[in-house]
């Protein structure tokens, strides 16, 4: 079988640590190759409450078709530090590659203005009421569902709400990375 490989994308400062260290416990307890991506790789990433941990590679550094799956981790910072052309970019490649994509918290935003989730169904974090506005403004069928997992148009998205659902979003990404690899 072949080596499974994900990168874990977070925020440099604010990223959600419970999404982030739950899903690369369960990733490596599988057998997966986990990477950490953030802006920068110079100094540790920091989680919303100053918590420090290791960065692998930068955005920029990303090669996508490197990775079974592309997951962007959520948090306070996600949207200052990840919603940016670049992430875009390597979002639109990872979905042109049919790279798993997975997103979880605020970051299934940033997949919708990637333009990815158009026409497709997704869920997010909704703390803001502003959700269901927003995903329609990028005609996304917005769903208020713990984990949504679409799979249309010979590409595979998982998106989810937070922190609550981080170990069924993760066991879904696996499940996924184990079908299409057999």
């Amino acid at each position: 079988m072949a080596e499974k490989k994900v990168i874990l994308v977070v925020a440099h400062k604010g990223f959600q640590q419970v999404e982030y260290s739950v899903s690369k416990m369960l990733f490596e307890h599988s057998g997966i190759l986990t990477t950490t991506a953030s802006t920068c790789k110079d100094t540790p990433a920091t989680d919303q409450d100053g918590a420090a941990i290791d960065v692998d590679l930068t955005i920029d550094e990303i090669i996508v078709e490197n990775y079974n799956a592309i997951i962007f981790i959520g948090g306070p910072g996600a949207l200052k530090d990840l919603d940016n052309e670049k992430s875009y970019s390597i979002i639109q490649k990872a979905s042109a590659a049919k790279v798993l994509l997975g997103a979880i918290c605020i970051t299934p935003r940033i997949l919708a203005k990637a333009g990815v989730l158009t026409n497709k169904r997704a869920t997010s974090w909704n703390n803001d009421n502003e959700a269901a506005a927003f995903f329609k403004t990028y005609d996304v069928n917005y769903k208020a569902s713990d984990i949504i997992v679409d799979k249309t148009n010979n590409s595979t998205i998982v998106t989810a709400v937070g922190p609550n659902a981080t170990r069924e979003f993760a066991e879904h990404i696996i499940s996924l990375l184990d079908d299409s690899l057999q």
